[in-house]
């Protein structure tokens, strides 16, 4: 398995759920898209991926995303507005070569 690989697949799969539901495109609850990104971020394939993957830019990316899911007493707007901070921040956009305003 090429931890690396799966770590930036989970990345983008959580950046790409964001852009989905972006709020003039709305298809889901708030609630749900958290639902979404958690069980993206928590599976197997991916938890294993993080845990034997090292120290690497993407990676902390995910820690930072998990450490976002996991803040319980705050609201769904709110960690929604949070992941939006780190997951469509310019310099990982970079590290994925994704291009800006490419999803547009």
């Amino acid at each position: 398995m090429n931890h690396a690989k799966t770590i930036e697949s989970a990345v983008r799969q959580a950046q790409d759920v964001l852009w989905e539901n972006v709020p003039s495109t709305h298809n889901l609850p708030d609630h749900d898209v958290l639902e979404r990104i958690c069980d993206l971020i928590t599976a197997r394939p991916v938890k294993e991926a993080f845990d034997k993957g090292g120290n690497t830019y993407l990676a902390s990316v995910l820690k930072a995303v998990r450490f976002t899911l996991a803040r319980s007493y705050a609201s769904d707007h709110a960690t929604i507005t949070a992941l939006w901070l780190i997951l469509d921040d310019p310099s990982l956009n970079r590290a994925l070569r994704i291009k800006p305003y490419a999803r547009n």
